[in-house]
């Protein structure tokens, strides 16, 4: 290998500032490490090695070969009997020690990206382990370097990431978690990836990362077989509204007429049951089927794009329907427990995660589609596919062998392309940016934008990372701006879980309505404000949210030659006041006793960088706050007044 390239006498690579080993680990909760085993063999020479280990019942075989400049592609294949009554429930590769400094972040694949605070800051032990869901990479870099981590699979097999902070420095471990497939039958495992798994030596941050991983990414077929998004493109803003076909109607149509451009209606609560109650039953209507015909052909008439909701892998496990497929179709954990969890706390019924097995479920869902589709609806959102059709299923009714393995994509994938042929004008949408279905998908919403209203981790600094692979590809769109601060609540739920009196939400978090709609705008996403309703636009308190509400759509209408269809370029540095924004952690779900708040240091002038298709640039510049604001780019500065947008020509 190159002079870069070397190992320790245990075995593990040496590259990019990390130490790559392997681990497995067991459900007895013990591991095996390339430390708890006799001395490798080694072999192979010039940019390729294969390394052996061999302790009884284990041989493990891990393969590294230098790819192009800066990056080392590395394969691992474990081979063994499983002692009695214990399996193994990960295999980790890499497991690599990374020298951090103390500013040294983490960029993680969370939903459109996030970065952490500084490793200095982090707690000791684990810093955050989730499921790869979005892309698949991660990093680590100060100013000096940077690691980056990627697992080059274009089946999306089940794979984990984890990041821990090492007692007593800023040293970080990272953990690629793969999980095998175990067998149906007998104790011999054999697991191999047979997809690459790169360590990248990079200099640069979350933004340079995601440019390197986008090389390879745009390469595979879900973004190279691009959907027409011809008729998504012509949408200005999105109106995120919920209830009666008149309350959710009514505001998109003012909202079209004031801002003069075309509006999107995203229609929840259309349907008989209470929200996250009842799934997949939604049929009739609830204020029946005519009225409910009326309003989609109302709609169509002036031009608004109109999607409403069903969730596209959920069951309610406390409906009497789920005795009739229920268990063929859902996902079983590894001891046995149905994955239900129960989002509405106000009623506690349980929502069961279907793996992509789930024929009974899928036909269901089906019918419900058939329905809608005829009834003229243009447009249908399938919930949570795109956020949570990745955990290990262990149902031991299902014909894919428990554990890892590619079938829930794959099953998704094949569920969604069948839609496709049978509904082929129909556009499909779903939650969260995703990879893995975005060439089935017409659209994604995706509400990064108020990541703080959702009680993420405030320390976290979140980034369009999504963007800068794919933007331009798939759609995206979302945020949770309230205009008055009010999330809608179900008049079929129990009334005991209202809020007994609002506040003043406006006055209290006076920059959380524009902060979350621009930080959309910037990041490339079509805008969107959530239960927007006439009484607002009647609210004088409300009525200036209303117009930069306007504002907004039609900045971002005019500028869709850079905001739909072009490339995220870096967005260098922005020299503007720091401002304390305040946000309130209220979702639907959220009662009393649980509001929270958080206050944040961040820019008062949001900036980003694009490049259309014809090769121009163009530097886009919000001022949110409600004081004029002065931000310097490249030595140029700009006055920018309250509320307002503002593109230019970068300068040199």
């Amino acid at each position: 290998m190159s002079p870069e390239f070397h190992f320790t006498p245990a075995g593990e690579l040496c590259f990019a500032g990390a130490v790559c080993g392997w681990e497995l680990r067991f459900s007895d909760r013990t591991s095996l490490t390339p430390q708890g085993c006799p001395p490798p063999q080694i072999s192979g020479d010039g940019d390729c090695r294969t390394i052996v280990w061999e302790k009884a019942p284990w041989r493990v075989t891990v393969a590294w070969q230098a790819a192009e400049e800066n990056r080392c592609a590395g394969t691992i294949e474990v081979e063994g009997i499983m002692p009695e009554a214990i399996t193994v429930t990960a295999v980790v590769f890499p497991s690599a020690t990374v020298n951090a400094s103390a500013e040294s972040r983490i960029f993680l694949p969370v939903n459109q990206g996030v970065e952490t605070a500084p490793a200095a800051e982090l707690p000791f032990g684990v810093v955050e382990s989730r499921i790869y869901k979005t892309m698949q990479f991660v990093a680590v870099y100060d100013e000096k370097s940077g690691c980056l981590f990627d697992h080059r699979d274009p089946a999306w097999n089940n794979k984990q990431f984890e990041f821990v902070r090492l007692p007593d420095s800023c040293r970080l471990q990272y953990c690629g978690i793969h999980t095998p497939p175990l067998p149906k039958n007998g104790r011999s495992l054999h697991f191999r990836t047979d997809y690459e798994n790169s360590v990248i030596s990079f200099h640069g941050n979350w933004y340079h990362a995601a440019r390197l991983y986008r090389q390879w990414g745009i390469r595979q077929s879900w973004a190279t077989a691009k959907r027409d998004n011809a008729r998504l493109r012509e949408i200005g803003v999105w109106l995120w509204n919920r209830g009666a076909a008149e309350h959710v109607a009514a505001p998109a149509e003012q909202l079209q007429r004031d801002a003069g451009v075309p509006v999107a209606l995203d229609w929840y609560w259309w349907h008989s049951n209470p929200y996250d109650t009842d799934y997949p039953n939604y049929w009739p209507p609830r204020e029946g089927e005519t009225l409910f015909r009326r309003t989609i052909e109302r709609l169509k008439a002036q031009g608004i794009f109109t999607q409403v909701y069903l969730n596209g892998m959920c069951w309610d496990v406390d409906n009497p329907t789920f005795a009739d497929g229920g268990l063929d179709s859902i996902d079983i954990l590894r001891d046995g427990s149905l994955r239900a969890v129960p989002f509405n706390v106000f009623n506690h019924h349980r929502l069961g995660f279907i793996c992509a097995e789930g024929e009974p479920f899928f036909a269901r869902l089906e019918k419900q589609i058939e329905k809608l589709v005829d009834a003229g609806l243009p447009g249908i959102y399938l919930d949570m596919i795109g956020c949570a059709s990745y955990e290990d299923c262990f149902n031991p009714r299902h014909n894919h062998l428990p554990g890892g393995g590619s079938y829930q994509v794959a099953g998704f994938r094949r569920f969604l392309g069948h839609l496709r042929e049978r509904f082929p004008g129909v556009k499909f949408c779903t939650e969260e940016c995703n990879e893995a279905y975005m060439d089935l998908f017409d659209s994604v919403i995706a509400l990064d934008p108020s990541a703080e209203r959702q009680n993420c981790t405030p320390q976290w600094n979140y980034v369009p990372a999504f963007s800068a692979v794919y933007h331009g590809i798939l759609p995206t769109f979302g945020s949770y701006a309230l205009p008055d601060g009010i999330p809608p609540f179900d008049p079929l739920w129990p009334t005991d879980g209202k809020l007994e009196k609002e506040r003043d939400w406006i006055t209290l978090y006076p920059l959380q309505f524009q902060i979350e709609l621009a930080r959309g705008i910037l990041w490339g996403q079509q805008p969107m404000a959530a239960n927007l309703t006439m009484e607002n636009l009647s609210n004088p308190q409300v009525r200036p949210l209303y117009d930069f509400l306007c504002r907004s759509a039609k900045f971002y209408h005019t500028h869709r030659d850079f905001l739909f269809d072009g490339e995220m370029l870096d967005p260098e540095t922005l020299e503007c006041d720091i401002v304390e924004v305040s946000f309130n952690q209220r979702m639907i779900f959220t009662k009393e006793a649980q509001l929270r708040s958080v206050t944040k240091p961040l820019p008062a002038v949001l900036h980003s960088r694009w490049r259309a298709k014809d090769g121009r640039e163009l530097l886009v510049l919000c001022n949110y706050t409600t004081e004029p604001r002065t931000a310097t780019w490249r030595n140029r500065s700009f006055r920018l007044p309250p509320m307002e947008y503002f593109a230019c020509t970068p300068p040199a």
